[in-house]
């Protein structure tokens, strides 16, 4: 008697072992699946938003000085919009003043939608770094 009830408890275990096994495999799967994706999206994010940005950020640095560079960031330039952040809330309504021609004469090297498109200057510390390097 002890003999059999053994033998159905190893079937159950395996049985267990094996419905649990295959189901770590299909995880291990879709793990490798959803990485893939975030590479994808990554690429995508990088070829649609900061693509662009770096190389309006590129334009940008000679034309402006060490205090727009010190407090503003590309943060997108596609679509007809150049949209510049700025890191102190308080410096945003005088950059926006000292700034937006540049900006636009900057962008007619980028893309010509981006030269007459709108540029817009809000809070905010992400996106490119305009530097001279």
């Amino acid at each position: 008697m002890m003999q059999r009830d053994d033998s159905e408890k190893n079937e159950r275990e395996l049985a267990w072992a094996g419905r649990n096994g295959s189901q770590r495999r299909h995880g291990a799967v879709r793990t490798k699946q959803a990485s893939a994706a975030v590479v994808e999206l990554t690429g995508m994010v990088h070829d649609r938003w900061l693509k662009p940005a770096s190389t309006a950020a590129a334009a940008l640095a000679p034309l402006v000085d060490e205090s727009f560079r010190a407090h503003c960031r590309v943060a997108r330039a596609a679509e007809g919009r150049v949209i510049i952040q700025v890191d102190a809330a308080a410096l945003v309504a005088g950059m926006r003043q000292r700034w937006v021609g540049v900006v636009r004469e900057g962008m007619k090297a980028v893309d010509h939608r981006l030269a007459t498109g709108t540029v817009v200057f809000e809070y905010g510390r992400s996106g490119v770094e305009v530097s001279l390097v």
